[in-house]
C-alpha cells in the first residue's frame, strides 16, 4: 500500500498509460474521439510515463495540423 502523497510506480504509470491509449483507440474508431484531440492525448501518455519517438512526434502537433498527418502517426 502506498503511503498518501506519493508517487505511483513507474511500471505502474506505465500499465495505466497503455490501458488508457487502448481505449483511446478504440475510441478513436468509434468516431468517438476527433483526430486533433490526438495529440493532447499523446502529449498525456507522455506525461504518464509511457516514452515513444512516435507519441513524441504525434505530441508535437498542433491541434490545426492536416488532419491525416494526426491520423497517420496515431494509426
Amino acid at each position: 500500500m502506498r503511503a498518501a502523497g506519493t508517487a505511483p510506480e513507474p511500471e505502474s504509470s506505465t500499465r495505466n498509460g497503455l490501458t488508457s491509449l487502448g481505449e483511446v483507440a478504440c475510441r478513436y474508431r468509434a468516431d468517438e474521439i476527433r483526430p486533433e484531440d490526438l495529440p493532447m492525448i499523446a502529449a498525456e501518455a507522455l506525461a504518464a510515463g509511457l516514452d515513444t519517438p512516435t507519441l513524441c512526434e504525434l505530441a508535437g502537433l498542433p491541434r490545426n495540423a492536416d488532419a491525416r498527418d494526426i491520423r497517420d502517426a496515431f494509426e
